[in-house]
């Protein structure tokens, strides 16, 4: 019975370590930034390469017009109703029409000028890698069911484990 309940306490801890990895990472990547103002965004086209490649994900932060300067890189909304947002660098600023006209990093000409009123915010430094195609997926496909089965089915596994375990010490407890 020995080297079973060893088995069996390996796969707990390793179930165990699964599910705080998950939460861990969810709390890391979605909660801890919107906490702190930051919306995750995803990169979808080339345009910004190479700071931000392509599935990548950013954070955006709410800017003041004022905030906002020469080389910034912003995200907005290309239109007041469409759903299309874009990630491009600021190269002009005109503050008595407080409007901003932007250029993707890797793009030849500048975008019209947008209206600050369709600025998201100041997008983060940093981006971190295939996160924002996998975030893609998650919202779009059956990412949520897909999370919330494995997290039962982790949990439903550690279950019967411990029934297991309970079972076999009563076992060795009657010998």
């Amino acid at each position: 019975g020995g080297n079973v309940m060893k088995f069996i306490k390996g796969v707990q801890t390793t179930i165990n370590a699964m599910l705080a990895l998950i939460i861990l990472v969810l709390l890391l990547v979605f909660f801890v930034p919107q906490c702190m103002g930051y919306q995750p965004y995803n990169i979808q086209t080339g345009s910004m390469r190479p700071k931000y490649p392509i599935g990548s994900m950013i954070y955006v932060k709410a800017a003041s017009f004022d905030a906002i300067h020469k080389g910034d890189v912003i995200t907005y909304r290309t239109a007041e109703d469409s759903g299309w947002v874009v990630t491009h660098r600021v190269t002009k600023i005109d503050k008595k029409e407080q409007t901003i006209v932007t250029k993707g990093d890797a793009n030849n000409s500048e975008d019209g000028a947008i209206s600050y009123g369709s600025v998201i915010g100041k997008a983060s430094n940093f981006s971190i890698p295939y996160l924002g195609k996998i975030s893609t997926e998650y919202q779009n496909g059956n990412g949520k069911i897909i999370t919330v089965v494995c997290i039962v089915v982790l949990l439903g596994v550690s279950f019967l484990l411990d029934l297991v375990k309970k079972q076999t010490d009563l076992e060795e407890g009657e010998e």
